[in-house]
């Protein structure tokens, strides 16, 4: 996985919903722990939440895209990270 390419797709999250209605996704989720974004180990968003629309508009299907970087862990006692 080449995290230095700021155009490629790290993963994938299919979202349903009722046609008039939208659901807000965010990092923690809600507090049934769902509607959570899916971001990829090694990797973190900077979008704390998201709320995706169903308006019924086929036009409106295209995917929504969540920015995200390559996650930086730091730790002085390992100095491979």
């Amino acid at each position: 996985m080449n995290k230095d390419n700021e155009t490629q797709v790290v993963g994938h999250q299919s979202v349903l919903g009722l046609t008039g209605t939208s659901v807000k996704y965010s990092l923690d989720g809600d507090a049934d722990g769902k509607n959570k974004l899916n971001v990829p180990e090694g990797w973190e968003s900077t979008y704390r939440a998201i709320t995706i629309p169903f308006n019924g508009d086929a036009s409106d299907n295209d995917p929504v895209k969540i920015p995200v970087v390559p996650q930086i862990i730091s730790d002085p006692k390992d100095p491979h990270l």
